[in-house]
């Protein structure tokens, strides 16, 4: 599949949105657009492609002026939404769509609409020519990005499942370290995500969650419609009880569609979490990146050159993107065997990212059911919401579910990227100062060998003795990491692993 669309005629001016979103790129000190970088931006160069405080401001000013929506300022990037005719008036364009077709969670081919300026489907907007050239290096117009979540056909009875947060913190082996009191207290995880609804599995626990923060263009902060970030939460606390949840509901355009990714990560960034966690992203197997990729990837690096652990799923089936970002912990996914061992999930992405030549995704594994649903964890969700209706248990005489009750039957890379988040919160409450790279090493170096089993059939990658494409290097193992973490803590010296 090629990474832009094919090419297609403009749909009606009636079928675009009342409002478009984007990304502005001040000129950077490096004097060129990283929206058009030629290489891959990393936390070790991101610095130079920050602006000076006085052309964002000029730039802010002159985007306001043209009738555009400021929804965020960061160093790096402005976040912008206009209409389609302030887009076309402002940078002297016309705007057009085309479909791109795409695997979904539900393993179905789809068609996902882009925005782009007629004659680059790359979604960028060149200012070149206009009042904005010296002030904008380029505009890109974001994509749709998606949940990692599984088919809506359930298939196990209660009795099959596994119940958060006991199940889980016995699995990764993160009970030990709650008794030696690592349980992620005075750390935060960002969890950017379709919101938060505070079901009484929180509130009878006691757990630590921050008021919802809306992204911009995001509504609601009591509602989470879909259910997804709720129960993502609780996937997070079963291995870090006592971290601080900040849950951050991003703009949708429908019940799906993630429509201003960018802004939304970076409204996460401002809050200064340790951790960030997306569950979400964009079938992308070839490069080049498109312009909004590559000022999601630049966000995504100055996050990590801030210190902060960013992790996302690495894909139910897709080339996902931004998990095969080289800087994030990249989550796949492993299922527990009733013999006490492990096989990879073959409901879970696993391949060799073709955009950043060599990376291998994903880094390591948590807990996931098999295909063809990923069926196996009962989490609790927002009552009557889309995963609620969707994602009910069989009933039977031993288990007379009945639906929009607020439980739910479900997993993937979603759920092993909150996991995993819950894990490097421990690692963060023993060294404050862990940096993401080592975060990343320690939890690898530490993983539970998968040596059976093969990833989604999409990529068919077996899992073998030792390191491999299925499981990266296993399965997280939370207290082996926390005892290594202890020891590096204790003598601070680079890390040989």
């Amino acid at each position: 599949m090629k990474s832009t669309p094919s090419t297609s005629d403009a749909n009606p001016a009636s079928n675009f949105p009342t409002l478009i979103y984007g990304t502005a790129s001040p000129i950077s000190l490096a004097g060129h657009s990283m929206l058009k970088s030629a290489t891959n931006i990393t936390a070790a160069s991101i610095k130079s492609y920050t602006s000076e405080v006085s052309t964002t401001l000029q730039a802010i000013a002159m985007l306001e002026a043209n009738g555009f929506d400021i929804l965020d300022i960061g160093p790096l990037l402005i976040s912008i939404a206009g209409t389609k005719e302030t887009y076309e008036r402002a940078f002297q364009i016309s705007l057009a769509s085309t479909e791109y077709p795409m695997l979904n969670d539900f393993q179905q081919k789809i068609s996902v609409t882009i925005f782009h300026a007629v004659g680059d489907e790359t979604g960028i907007i060149s200012t070149k020519g206009t009042p904005f050239e010296g002030i904008i290096e380029d505009i890109a117009i974001e994509r749709p990005r998606y949940f990692h979540q599984p088919d809506p056909i359930p298939r196990l009875l209660v009795s099959d499942v596994l119940r958060v947060p006991d199940d889980l913190a016995l699995l990764l082996n993160a009970t030990k370290a709650h008794r030696l009191g690592y349980t992620g207290l005075g750390t935060k995880v960002a969890i950017v995500d379709s919101g938060f609804f505070l079901h009484p599995f929180f509130s009878e626990r006691g757990y630590r969650i921050s008021p919802v923060v809306l992204s911009p263009g995001a509504e609601y902060p009591d509602v989470d419609d879909i259910g997804h970030g709720t129960a993502m939460a609780a996937n997070v606390l079963s291995i870090a009880p006592d971290t601080q949840i900040i849950p951050i509901k991003m703009a949708r355009a429908g019940r799906s569609a993630i429509v201003n990714s960018v802004c939304a990560f970076n409204t996460a960034l401002a809050l200064q979490p340790d951790v960030i966690l997306c569950c979400w992203g964009f079938d992308l197997e070839n490069p080049p990146l498109s312009a909004a990729d590559q000022a999601l990837a630049a966000s995504i690096s100055a996050a990590v050159a801030a210190n902060h652990i960013v992790v996302f799923s690495a894909g139910n089936g897709q080339w996902s993107f931004p998990g095969q970002h080289p800087e994030v912990i990249s989550a796949g996914g492993a299922y527990p065997l009733k013999d006490g061992g492990w096989e990879a999930s073959d409901f879970c992405s696993a391949f060799v990212s073709k955009i950043y030549p060599g990376r291998p995704v994903p880094d390591i594994c948590g807990v996931v059911g098999n295909g063809p649903d990923g069926d196996l964890l009962l989490l609790p969700t927002q009552p009557a919401s889309l995963i609620d209706k969707n994602r009910l248990p069989k009933a039977s005489e031993a288990s007379p579910e009945v639906s929009e009750d607020g439980w739910a039957i479900f997993s993937g890379t979603s759920a092993a990227a909150a996991q995993i988040s819950g894990a490097a919160a421990v690692l963060r409450q023993a060294h404050p100062d862990l940096s993401p790279s080592h975060a990343k090493q320690l939890l690898q170096a530490c993983a539970k060998d998968v040596e059976r089993g093969q990833s989604h059939p999409r990529f068919r990658q077996e899992a073998t003795a030792g390191p491999d494409l299925a499981t990266g290097q296993g399965v997280v193992d939370v207290h082996g990491a926390l005892l290594k973490c202890r020891v590096w803590s204790i003598t601070p010296k680079p890390m040989l692993i």
